[in-house]
């Protein structure tokens, strides 16, 4: 039986960018989006993560909110990590 290709990340680097466009981009896409977008002196990258580590991400999320709970401390998420 074939093993699965290992997952790879889906990224795309853009040179080129103000740091205007930047922002209406991320005006445009909202707080609520999937991909990742990071700018650094005129290069935009924007990347999917992979599965793994939004099960990772939401596990993490899941072991914050027992402690919270259990310490009594309330807390906000937000948004993705």
């Amino acid at each position: 039986m074939a093993k699965k290709p290992a997952p790879t990340e889906k990224r795309i680097v853009l040179p080129g960018v103000s740091w205007q466009q930047f922002e209406t981009l991320l005006d445009e896409l909202g707080s609520h989006r999937t991909a990742r977008l990071t700018y650094d002196r005129g290069k935009l990258e924007m990347m999917t993560p992979l599965e793994e580590h939004q099960r990772c991400s939401r596990l993490i999320e899941s072991l914050l909110l027992v402690i919270a709970d259990e310490l009594d401390v309330q807390i906000h998420s937000m948004g993705s990590v």
